[in-house]
């Protein structure tokens, strides 16, 4: 489902050493400064999540030791939508707002915007696999620090996946 969002088809070093690319779904700047963080239940009832960022050839990173954000961010969720329970498959949106700010020192508003792009454009793709959507908007409800990463990551949105019933 995340693939055709995140696979880039070319990529370029800036003159900022940030790497730039071109992916199904536009960016401003080609900076693409969202990571997918992909959360799935487990028959343990508790979630294992996943990290994807745009890439020629996006791979994912099991993320680990972040617990307590996971778990905010559902919560976050659950409440926006007024959910039952939390739900058992959500891609949740992290900002890499430096990546975008380097380029274009007064450009959060571009992040936003991004994120909104890349959420409809989720909810399209879930839609044509026959899958059921919802965009949940939350936003800066927790921070994340990956692995291998100086850049903090904030949460700018999600979407519940489903399937249809």
């Amino acid at each position: 489902m995340v693939a055709p969002l995140l696979t880039a088809k070319s990529e370029w070093v800036a003159a900022d050493g940030y790497i730039e690319k071109q992916t199904s779904v536009p960016s401003a700047g080609g900076r693409h400064p969202l990571t997918a963080l992909v959360l799935s239940k487990t028959e343990e009832s508790r979630h294992d999540a996943w990290a994807i960022s745009p890439s020629t050839a996006p791979r994912r990173y099991q993320v680990t030791g972040h617990r307590i954000e996971v778990r905010t961010v559902l919560r976050a969720t659950t409440d926006a939508l007024r959910l039952p329970g939390e739900p058992e498959s959500l891609i949740v949106l992290l900002a890499r707002f430096r990546r975008t700010l380097s380029k274009y020192p007064d450009g959060e508003t571009l992040v936003w915007r991004d994120s909104g792009v890349f959420l409809g454009s989720a909810h399209l793709i879930a839609t044509n696999l026959g899958l059921r959507s919802c965009i949940a908007g939350i936003a800066e409800t927790t921070q994340f620090a990956l692995d291998g990463s100086t850049d903090v990551l904030v949460d700018v949105g999600a979407i519940l996946l489903s399937e249809k019933e």
